[in-house]
């Protein structure tokens, strides 16, 4: 629970954490400090873009799916279930109840439809669109964050899994500091 504060604080006001940080420490390492602290700061950049890209996208696959399907409130339902690529790999699934509920009640001869829209949906964002946007804006392989999400959710349940990727972007940007 704090790392994920403690993420969306960097974000929101990073500068100040980082002049309060730079007055405590001795001034030969505050130069060193500053460098971490803003590649650390770019990573959780990187991720929130990311994090946002995928909302929109997912957001926009979906809202128009739902109307092709001609179900009321397409976009807002879309964007529900946009909001499920926040949490990696099952929000998708379950940000796509709402949706899925709402069709068997207003329409359910569409159901079928609606299912293999969000099937076709959930597969060209896994697989295609929600990869790259983490690959390119946290500079992260593929197969890392998938086994970041599964290992932090296992451990730490959904906050685990929303802290998963920035926690090791952060890794990553420690171990690549003095190299």
């Amino acid at each position: 629970v704090i790392s994920f504060f403690l993420i969306l604080s960097m974000l929101v006001d990073g500068a100040d954490h980082l002049k309060a940080i730079r007055s405590l420490l001795p001034r030969d390492i505050r130069l060193d400090a500053t460098r971490l602290f803003n590649d650390i700061a770019k990573a959780h950049r990187g991720w929130a873009l990311a994090s946002a890209s995928n909302v929109t996208s997912s957001t926009i696959l979906s809202g128009l799916g739902l109307m092709l399907c001609g179900i009321p409130g397409a976009f807002l339902l879309g964007f529900f279930a946009g909001l499920g690529e926040l949490i990696p790999n099952i929000g998708p699934i379950v940000a796509a109840l709402p949706a899925l509920l709402f069709t068997l009640l207003a329409a359910p001869d569409r159901f079928p439809y609606v299912a293999g829209m969000f099937l076709i949906v959930w597969t060209i964002q896994g697989y295609g669109i929600s990869p790259l946007m983490m690959k390119f804006s946290v500079q992260l392989p593929v197969l890392v964050t998938i086994i970041a999400v599964l290992i932090f959710g296992s451990l730490f349940g959904i906050l685990g899994i929303l802290v998963a990727i920035p926690l090791v972007a952060d890794l990553v940007v420690l171990c690549h500091f003095h190299t």
